[in-house]
């Protein structure tokens, strides 16, 4: 063969150039393809993005002015040693250990990408001014149809086939025009409807990167090439990228948001909230970070984040995900972890963790870049919002969920299990450990699902529990079945402190107060485990990073406020539903990334639409919203729930006072004494009654005793009823709200004297406290109708069937039912009453 024809197979197919050899052929022709790339996107050059108001950025992150650089540095070491630690099962990303040449490679890129931005770029302009497009009702039903799709991770192709199905019986009709949409007419119906837009960007095959530049043409962690001719095209055709991933620009997510005025009022809270002067942290915006940077935020539209990265293992599905997560902290704490509030920016293929993690991050960190120096604009149909955005240092906020449910709650199983050593009186047999887990699963059924663990056996499954279950498991476990077992008081008081301090550390608002106890507590729990290793009870490895870790949560309360109001559990309810979601086996990130795009069109059509089809409502309600209610009075006249959403589900029964109900047959004489308490006149009380099993009080649903088909039990109830505090020593009345404990036998509305009165009629326990634990003494119950508004909340019922040594010879068994409930060991002491105040 001649020197010409192995020069003829080896020419550039774009330029036209001959090489010598096939692998210059190859680097040329990607070359010309880049320099073709780069004419492209500079002929398409466009700045067209926005956000309101100033938009401020914070990373979960504290600024230098608040922890200075030997402090950060340690903390540094430390997340280093949690993520490394075998304690630590959760696959959060380790954003510290790249490559020490690839982190010094990306931090010069981002310097160079700052100064060409402060030199070239403007700011970015959202336009969002013609009005929004309104969906016709076809389109509002196909909305909410591709809604059920999302939410119940319907497939493609069983998408099609529900389409083709009923679209085949809808044609038989000739008045209905409506026809389901298919999944490709589908996108564009989302993209029409949402204004969320994608970006597409070239990644390794293997996931090892993000290509962050053009002349980037092969992985610099696995050597695979960037590009691969075109399927179906002989050897020299046009080259494609060899993997792609898309992800969804976080400015224009905050500028979709700004542009909507419902969801741009409730970012306001964050402009309009107010730090208390007592010390109490309600929120991040109470902690010295924010507080130090609180200039920043000039005006009530600036936006605060918190970015939060974690890998995860999609169910049934080979190979994992890395999710890149925003959260608004704008919004209030109550709502701003809401599925439809949280945002998702992308979607970081496997299978297993990124080895360039920053490259995945270079687009988001320039588009902040951007926003910091230059700001955005956005403009809608009524006004235009301009905005500049500030991104603070990273750093690793302590996470209450990963640190104390998974990390502290498994650390005092293994102390129980007799994983740290069994010389401690922590360290219980197996077969008290199975008495504990025995009881754990007898008791599922008198916990309410808003407990949202499964009080699963902890002794047989400790391996496949959630931090839900561990959650559930230290604070209303350990208290109850686990402290009554441990017979020495100081180790179980060090204990029952560890426990209120994390109870304390997963609430939404801490008092002054509160702050010192959870730091003495915590100290004194270090303090005793320190004694016990000094005594060589228990083994130096019980002092594992989170246990080291948990000694700095008074210092992130410090700069952040209440560790629950930037805890990673919208992450985890993020990653539980991409988890069920994925489906593919051979295209995980493709098939997340499609997710990600289709959950946020559909969250944002769902908040722009103005025509939009809801369930009519089947079951009757009584509703009381109004002062005819006959609500209670405080002692400032105001009364008590009025204004509320409680309500009364159907179905509902006309009944009469004289009919008996659980065996109770004096409903007539204990209205009596209701309506007399209240200073009512009652002379003539009309017999007729309509009667609920099911109620809507305090923002959670009650069950009745008379509600059989619940698997679960929702009628124990915590109580405030006003007593008089000297009923017993015949003084003058002096009113005050008591505690109590019971359960609904039903709920029922009676008129008097031209008022609705909302009622229920409940048997109230006789309680003892126990290590500070409400017990059921006896199983003493009385009757007493009382206001809806005296009904607080649902608990839960422990049942425990301890045995105990009272000898040598001799052992007893006990049954004991704890009362829990979710803010046990929160807020106010409680104010314990008896049946005698009744």
């Amino acid at each position: 063969m001649s020197s010409n024809s192995i020069l003829d197979s080896y020419q550039c197919n774009q330029c036209k150039e001959r090489h010598t050899n096939l692998k210059k052929a190859k680097s040329c022709r990607a070359q010309c393809f880049k320099n073709r790339h780069r004419r492209h996107n500079d002929i398409q050059t466009s700045q067209t993005t926005l956000v309101p108001g100033q938009v401020s950025v914070v990373l979960n992150t504290v600024s230098n002015d608040t922890i200075d650089r030997e402090r950060a540095d340690a903390i540094k070491d430390q997340i280093m040693d949690t993520l490394n630690s075998e304690d630590n099962d959760d696959p959060i990303m380790n954003i510290f250990s790249n490559d020490d040449n690839d982190e010094s490679m990306y931090d010069a890129e981002l310097g160079n990408d700052m100064d060409i931005i402060e030199n070239e770029t403007s700011p970015l302009v959202f336009d969002f001014s013609q009005p929004t497009p309104t969906p016709d009702k076809d389109d509002a039903k196909n909305l909410e149809f591709l809604k059920i799709i999302k939410d119940f991770g319907i497939s493609r192709n069983a998408h099609e086939m529900i389409v083709k199905h009923f679209n085949s019986i809808l044609e038989t009709s000739t008045c209905i025009t409506y026809r389901a949409c298919t999944p490709h007419l589908s996108k564009k119906l989302l993209k029409r409807f949402s204004g969320v837009e994608e970006t597409v960007h070239d990644i390794c095959q293997r996931g090892c990167m993000l290509f962050t530049s053009l002349s980037q043409t092969e992985c610099s962690n696995c050597g695979q090439s960037r590009y691969k001719t075109r399927r179906g095209e002989t050897e020299g055709g046009d080259l494609v990228a060899t993997a792609t991933m898309i992800q969804l620009p976080l400015a224009r997510q905050l500028a979709l948001a700004l542009a909507n005025e419902d969801t741009r009022a409730d970012m306001h809270y964050r402009h309009n909230h107010e730090s208390s002067s007592d010390g109490s942290k309600t929120d991040v915006f109470d902690g010295q970070v924010y507080q130090q940077a609180k200039h920043l935020f000039s005006g009530k539209d600036d936006i605060a984040i918190s970015l939060s990265v974690d890998g995860f293992t999609p169910h049934n599905v080979p190979g994992s995900v890395t999710i890149l997560h925003a959260t608004i902290l704008n919004l209030n704490p109550m709502v701003r972890y809401e599925r439809s509030r949280i945002l998702q920016i992308a979607m970081i293929p496997g299978p297993g963790a990124p080895a360039n993690f920053w490259s995945f991050m270079e687009p988001t960190m320039k588009e902040l870049l951007v926003l910091e120096s230059e700001g955005m604009v956005v403009k809608t149909p009524n006004e235009t919002i301009r905005a500049k955005v500030f991104s603070g240092p990273l750093f690793f906020a302590l996470d209450e969920m990963h640190g104390l449910c998974h990390g502290i709650s498994k650390q005092v199983w293994g102390l129980v299990s007799g994983t740290y050593g069994t010389d401690h009186c922590f360290a219980l047999s197996s077969g008290v450990r199975k008495e504990i887990g025995t009881a754990m699963y007898k008791t599922r059924n008198t916990i309410p699902t808003s407990f949202h663990g499964d009080w699963r056996d902890v002794y047989k499954n400790p391996g496949s529990f959630k931090a839900v279950d561990w959650a559930d498991f230290l604070l209303f476990v350990v208290p109850t079945l686990v402290a009554e077992r441990i017979g020495d008081a100081t180790a179980r008081n060090a204990l029952l402190g560890l426990v209120q301090a994390c109870n304390l550390l997963m609430s939404w608002e801490l008092s002054a107060e509160e702050q010192t106890s959870i730091k003495s507590k915590l100290e004194i729990w270090n303090m005793y485990l320190e004694s016990l290793l000094t005594s060589g009870k228990i083994k130096i490895n019980i002092f594992t990073i989170n246990q080291h870790l948990l000694q700095h949560y008074p210092l992130m309360i410090d700069a952040y406020g209440p560790p629950r109001a930037y805890s990673a559990r919208s992450v985890e309810r993020a990653i539980g539903e991409y988890s069920r979601a994925i489906k593919s086996n051979s295209a995980i990130n493709v098939n997340a990334g499609n997710i990600m795009l289709g959950l946020a069109q559909i969250r944002q059509a769902e908040a722009g639409a103005t025509v939009m089809i809801t369930e009519a409502r089947t079951a009757r309600h009584l509703q009381y919203e109004d002062s005819t209610a006959g609500w209670p009075l405080t002692d400032e006249g105001e009364r008590v729930g009025a204004g509320s959403d409680s309500e009364f589900w159907g179905p509902l029964r006309n009944r009469t006072i004289r009919d008996s109900f659980e065996g109770i047959s004096c409903l007539s004489k204990l209205l009596e004494d209701f309506y007399e308490s209240k200073g009512e006149e009652c002379s003539m009380i009309e017999a007729a009654i309509q009667t609920s099993r099911k109620a809507f009080v305090n923002g959670c649903v009650i069950d009745s005793a008379l509600n059989q088909n619940c698997v679960r039990e929702a009628h124990n109830i915590r109580l405030q009823i006003q007593v008089d505090e000297n009923r017993n020593i015949n003084s003058a009345y002096s009113p005050v709200y008591k505690d109590f404990f019971g359960k609904v036998v039903v709920f029922f509305e009676h008129k008097l004297n031209n008022k609705r009165w909302p009622l229920a009629l409940v048997e109230i326990a006789a309680v003892r406290l126990v290590n500070g634990i409400p017990v059921v003494n006896n199983g003493q119950m009385k009757p007493k109708v009382v206001h809806l508004a005296d009904v607080k909340e649902l608990v839960g019922l422990v049942k425990s069937d301890a045995t105990i040594n009272t000898t040598t010879t001799t052992t007893t068994t006990t049954t004991t039912t704890y009362i829990v409930w979710s803010e046990l060991n929160r807020g106010p002491k409680l104010s314990l009453g008896s049946l005698a105040d009744l």
